[in-house]
């Protein structure tokens, strides 16, 4: 009965360091997010992979020029 005993509480003990543990988890993740700007969900949009095509094509590289197939042949002479 002793050994029962024991293990009850050793068992209580595991699980309030466990939820205690997970409530820091939380805290830092949710420190970490706002320190670096990251939002849990962005406006409008709840899929994480349209968030983050989303926020690739707002910073990609505008096309400055237009190639013609005349500067595909020059491109082709010069190799």
């Amino acid at each position: 009965m002793n050994e029962t005993y024991r293990k009850v509480i050793s068992t209580v003990g595991r699980i309030d360091s466990a939820k205690k543990v997970t409530e820091m988890l939380e805290n830092l993740v949710r420190l970490e997010r706002e320190a670096y700007g990251i939002s849990t969900v962005e406006a409008g949009t709840t899929d994480p992979l349209a968030s983050l095509l989303q926020r690739i094509g707002r910073s990609a590289l505008t096309v400055v020029a237009n190639p013609t197939p005349d500067d595909d042949a020059e491109d082709s002479r010069l190799h």
